[in-house]
């Protein structure tokens, strides 16, 4: 190429262009635009070729690191996936137990009103017991303890029925 940089009318421009293309200030020399040329290793084919190698290269790195962090996050995931059937199965164990906890406290009402219920018979008989009352003048005439009563069957026989389960427990510890 013959080129005459004294002749030519476009030369200013040129330098301009070409300290643009490679980013270097408005004050620079023809010497620094020519080491600009120089360090870019060619033709522009060759340097784009180069940067396409390099930025290829840095994609394929920085995809393997992506490939091998996102294999982490999948172990963590799954792990954490079995973390949360796990505690699923415990919260329904819980549940269960909860429920028949909750079944055992009903009971223990029931009975604990039963308790009261006959807490309450028994408190009576013994007032009426310290109160001299021990015995009660039944239908026929005779006296018969407060906790039972007086059957007549049909044979005109009477029987001593028991009203206290106390009485009963009592009778079948003295008869055993």
């Amino acid at each position: 190429m013959k080129f005459d940089a004294s002749k030519s009318k476009l030369f200013p421009q040129i330098m301009e262009a070409a300290a643009k293309f490679f980013g270097l200030s408005e004050d620079c020399t023809e010497t620094d635009v020519h080491a600009a040329f120089e360090d870019a290793g060619g033709p522009l084919s060759e340097i784009i070729a180069n940067a396409n190698a390099k930025t290829n290269q840095t994609v394929i790195d920085q995809l393997q690191v992506l490939k091998i962090k996102t294999d982490e996050q999948e172990q963590k995931i799954d792990a954490f996936d079995t973390l949360i059937k796990e505690l699923k199965a415990q919260i329904e164990t819980k549940d269960s137990r909860i429920l028949e906890l909750q079944a055992e406290v009903a009971n223990w009402g029931v009975k604990s009103a039963q308790y009261k219920t006959e807490s309450e018979k028994m408190a009576t008989e013994l007032s009426k017991i310290k109160a001299g009352s021990f015995f009660d003048v039944g239908e026929s005439g005779g006296e018969t303890h407060v906790a039972t009563t007086v059957a007549t069957r049909k044979q005109d026989a009477s029987i001593v029925e028991i009203k206290s389960d106390a009485l009963k427990d009592i009778l079948k510890k003295r008869n055993n």
